[in-house]
């Protein structure tokens, strides 16, 4: 079995850390607090991946939040870095349990066709919608 490096990016409180637990442990864990899972810090406090990061990775999913309409900022900063990396990009709007309005299905299908995105899954790592889809789609690219 081959291993697969999967980078996982997205602002604070997205869902990250309640999405490798609900792969991990089939479990959703209402106790999870805010983690930073990158320790790497630029000069004005904000998280940052470096491109050492990303050689190691075979895949990224760039994960949103669908209550927060700010969040999808941090995925377009991501893309300028990940530009050139030639690795799959997944894109990811996290908590659709929790979205009552349809906002974002025109804001990201404008975002999927500007940013030349070939993957999205909206998914819910707390009721289970699609959290699977995302590391499906990688595991078939391999």
């Amino acid at each position: 079995m081959q291993n697969i490096r999967v980078c996982i990016l997205g602002d604070h409180s997205v869902g990250k850390t309640t999405f490798i637990s609900r792969i991990l442990t089939g479990e959703f864990d209402n106790n999870i607090v805010d983690t930073q899972t990158i320790l790497n810090y630029n000069n004005l406090g904000h998280n940052i991946i470096t491109t050492t990061d990303l050689n190691y990775s075979d895949a990224v999913i760039l994960m949103f939040d669908l209550t927060n309409h700010n969040s999808i900022n941090y995925v377009l900063n991501q893309l300028n870095l990940l530009n050139g990396f030639g690795i799959p990009i997944i894109l990811v709007g996290n908590k659709s349990d929790l979205n009552n309005n349809n906002w974002y299905h025109n804001t990201i299908r404008n975002f999927i066709a500007q940013n030349q995105i070939n993957v999205y899954y909206d998914i819910s790592a707390k009721s289970n919608y699609n959290y699977d889809k995302p590391f499906n789609y990688i595991a078939n690219l391999f």
